[in-house]
């Protein structure tokens, strides 16, 4: 149907820029802090850390929208940099939604998941798999070339990972999505923090605790290890 709205978190498979330079990585070149200050700044790993989506009002299949993309700041703290990013989808006339991106740009090696233990009461749990071809698959949707959610061989070799890992958007997109299936109201905004990666084939539990207030939490935790959560998030309905 003409007026059939996009799900939450359905933007993320839109408004993704498929004509920009790209770096050694695989994704976008203007995003980093080299190209943002005009310095050499070489960097091993970048990574999608934390953001969050207001969701104003929705969008529409088969309607004409623009993304406006703003850099809002380039932050070093102790070596790393941070990059914001801010966007706004409108169509024309007023902004349908808000979203504020922070990326992470940094030498360091990856770290074995550390525990980050969420307790909450009333928690309602699913399990899930970040299977292989699903991110593959992910970034075909997205226009997203970045070699740490694809190339094997890549991530061993140049950034010191175990394996592939799942994109910041797919898991976001992934909560969002076990959210609204579970609630009876609709999600008006999500803050979100990552804090382990997911390798391709992890076992996962989805879990959200209950309304207080107009907000719960949500989170992504190892099935096995439980105290292992991998992105942890609160819903605005």
């Amino acid at each position: 149907a003409v007026d059939r709205e996009l799900g939450p978190g359905d933007h993320f498979l839109y408004f993704n820029p498929n004509f920009s330079q790209l770096s050694h990585d695989g994704y976008f070149q203007y995003q980093t802090p080299g190209a943002l200050s005009a310095q050499d700044l070489p960097f091993l790993r970048r990574m999608w850390v934390q953001g969050s989506i207001d969701f104003l009002k929705p969008l529409r299949f088969n309607q004409s929208y623009h993304c406006i993309e703003t850099i809002k700041f380039l932050k070093k703290v102790r070596g790393d940099y941070f990059v914001g990013i801010r966007r706004e989808v409108t169509d024309q006339s007023e902004v349908l939604l808000k979203e504020m991106r922070t990326l992470l740009y940094t030498n360091s090696k990856p770290l074995p998941a550390k525990a980050t233990g969420i307790f909450a009461s009333h928690t309602q749990c699913t399990d899930f798999t970040f299977r292989d071809m699903d991110i593959v698959r992910y970034n075909s949707l997205t226009f997203n070339s970045h070699r740490i959610h694809w190339d094997k061989q890549y991530c061993i070799e140049k950034e010191g990972y175990q394996d592939f890992i799942a994109q910041g958007p797919f898991t976001i997109h992934v909560m969002l999505k076990y959210a609204a299936s579970r609630l009876s109201v609709p999600v008006r905004k999500i803050k979100y923090k990552n804090l382990n990666y997911i390798y391709q084939g992890t076992n996962v539990e989805i879990c959200m605790g209950a309304i207080v207030e107009n907000k719960c939490p949500i989170w992504i935790r190892d099935a096995k290890d439980k105290t292992v959560t991998y992105v942890e998030a609160t819903l605005t309905v």
